[in-house]
């Protein structure tokens, strides 16, 4: 039960637990003064840095007039209107914010200081200048330090708000036989203990569609939630400690998960785990950068999540480090979004953690393929990249919204296609398709330093999607035949006459040197991969004059090739290819384009290699003689 599991998380991490009253706030900026209210400066907090324990009125900060104390946006501490002039949202409640401080300055005299910088024009021109410096925008949460002492969860500061809250509190000593409508069994803890009216709101899923002062995990405002007279608390009880516990806990897992397709990718373990053997952090946070395709080699532990995943792997099944990795600990996995300030689960699962291990590690032997050179395995990329991988790019400036809109529906099953090493889904590899069509008709052909075109190369992101569906579905019947590099043998035709358009381009760069306006693949693609009987007959055509004009050395390799290629291919081309088979194509394109490119650098090397060695006999001889 996702309650009971962030409660247990609760319990166990000191960095949830906060006092009552009090919330964890994500504080982007802290405003630093000296004991005597003189402007210090302003430091911005690295993302995704802890929560920071203030004392808040929850959901009563949304009143008008009304905010929470000592840690607020930065519109409210400079008085800001809020849009279109709504003094309503920011200003109006700066009066009140003072007011807080003008209550703490008894009991912690950093309160003093802080009110005095408040209320002085110059010092507040300096505040906003600062704030201005570190990006720190009207909405982020801001808190103040005296002296380098964090005001907002100062011991000081905390006692007194226990104070304030008691003294505002009518009802907080009031026996159970006297309000037993308060009371109830939790059904989070299982204790009887008084009934939270109201949780507190889940903060940092504004990015995925939430509001700015959080967003509800559980609510009862609609008459229809009510049931059998209950009130509507009543309907699922839960404790005021351990509802703040759950929320606490959420709002520390939310601030330190990444998002991924619109949404945000919470996870945790019933046992923490070093973050080196963190298999889901792999999975999400590989070291990335904004090359599309990577023709060197996958190099070093870090870059490598195959290695990486593997090294897991094996720690579990040799027994290593088994207090940590036992078979006893347990992922817990929730992805999650906002709607209406409402918390969205869009997935919640919890499963064995070596299960887990393996069938990461299997996702990444699963999307193992040759790169483009031909010489090493494409680079792994996270889930994340790889999804932007296969959308058709419409505007730069929006591909993170773009990949929200596509795929929020199906990152769920996405998720369960990797957690659970299922089939890839269908919605996935259509778009990969798409995107692979339209890059080879959009490449304009890539040209090398002497404006010759080369032919192009698939997308390295949308060939590992295609690769694992087809990996998959080969297991699925018990026949797998595709591997990383080329495999001649393989009996699917769709998978050669991929390999011929590779063949038939290679034939007419060799033939032209480079220099044409558009290549066959980029003539033919589309057509070939759809519809190649109808097809092919053009391609062997066009090769034919290609091949008259190619020297005796590379002309009998070439023809060799093609004929290798029509002998896998088998005595009859496929009228039309189906989804399936459009994957096979477009990875025996690859595969085989990528073999004649290896075959060129082993020629270049032999050569280099055969001219070091005469020149060395030349200059053995000469020295001998």
């Amino acid at each position: 039960m996702l309650l009971e599991a962030l409660y247990e998380y609760g319990k166990s991490h000191t960095s949830c637990s906060v006092p009552a009253g009090c919330t964890l706030k994500s504080v982007k900026g802290i405003v630093r003064l000296t004991s005597d209210g003189q402007y210090v400066g302003v430091s911005a907090r690295e993302k995704g840095a802890p929560g920071v324990v203030c004392p808040s009125i929850f959901t009563k900060a949304q009143a008008a007039g009304r905010c929470d104390p000592f840690a607020v946006n930065s519109s409210i501490i400079l008085g800001l209107d809020g849009p279109d002039n709504n003094i309503e949202k920011w200003r109006n409640k700066r009066p009140c914010f003072l007011q807080y401080w003008e209550g703490l300055k008894k009991a912690n005299p950093d309160g003093e200081a802080v009110l005095k910088a408040l209320t002085n024009d110059e010092t507040l021109q300096q505040i906003s200048k600062g704030l201005a410096e570190n990006k720190i925008k009207p909405i982020d949460m801001v808190a103040f330090a005296v002296d380098e002492r964090m005001t907002c969860d100062d011991e000081r500061t905390l006692s007194f708000w226990q104070k304030h809250n008691t003294q505002d509190s009518k009802d907080d000593d009031i026996p159970p036989e006297e309000f037993p409508d308060r009371f109830g069994l939790d059904m989070i803890s299982g204790e009887s203990c008084e009934l939270a009216e109201v949780l507190h709101k889940t903060k940092g899923l504004s990015s995925v569609g939430g509001m700015g002062s959080g967003d509800a995990l559980t609510c009862f405002d609609k008459d229809s939630f009510l049931s059998y007279g209950l009130k509507k608390y009543q309907v699922a009880p839960m404790g005021k400690e351990s509802s703040d516990l759950v929320v606490d806990a959420l709002n520390v897992l939310v601030a330190q998960a990444p998002q991924i397709a619109g949404t945000k990718f919470v996870h945790w373990y019933k046992s923490d785990i070093p973050s080196k053997n963190d298999i889901i952090n792999i999975l999400l946070d590989i070291p990335d950068d904004d090359n599309d395709d990577d023709d060197g080699e996958n190099t070093g532990k870090e870059r490598n999540a195959l290695i990486r995943a593997k090294a897991v792997f094996d720690s579990i099944k040799s027994g290593e480090n088994s207090g940590i990795l036992s078979l006893n600990n347990a992922y817990y996995i929730l992805l999650l979004s906002a709607y209406s300030g409402r918390v969205m689960i869009r997935k919640y699962e919890e499963g064995s953690f070596d299960d887990l291990v393996r069938n990461v590690h299997s996702w990444y032997a699963d999307t193992s393929i040759v790169n483009s050179a031909g010489i090493g395995e494409n680079r792994h990329y996270n889930i994340g990249t790889m999804l932007l991988g296969i959308i058709e790019q419409k505007d730069s400036n929006k591909v993170f919204e773009q990949v929200g809109k596509e795929f929020a529906g199906s990152l769920p099953s996405v998720m369960e296609a990797i957690i659970h090493g299922k089939q890839i889904p269908t919605q996935v590899v259509q778009k990969t398709l798409l995107r692979i069509k339209s890059d080879v008709l959009s490449s304009g052909g890539d040209k090398d330093s002497q404006d010759k075109k080369k032919l192009p190369q698939l997308n390295a992101r949308a060939l590992q999607w295609l690769i694992a569906y087809i990996r998959r579905n080969e297991r699925k019947n018990k026949e797998e035949y595709i591997m990383a590099e080329l495999n001649p043998n393989h009996p699917n035709p769709a998978y050669h006459c991929g390999r011929l358009l590779a063949i038939y381009g290679e034939i007419q760069m060799v033939a032209s040197g480079g220099r044409v306006g558009t290549t066959v693949v980029e003539r033919f693609y589309s057509k070939m991969s759809s519809a190649p009987a109808k097809t092919i007959d053009k391609l062997d055509a066009l090769s034919v004059h290609h091949l008259a004009k190619i020297d005796s050395g590379l002309n009998p390799i070439l023809q060799s090739m093609l004929n290798d290629a029509y002998a896998s291919l088998g005595d009859t081309v496929p009228d039309a290819l189906n989804m399936t088979d459009r994957a096979y194509f477009a990875l025996g394109y690859h595969q085989q384009l990528a073999a004649i490119r290896k075959r060129k650098i082993e020629a270049s090397a032999q050569k280099a290699k055969d001219k070091e060695t005469a020149e060395a006999s030349e200059k053995s001889s000469a020295q001998n003689e």
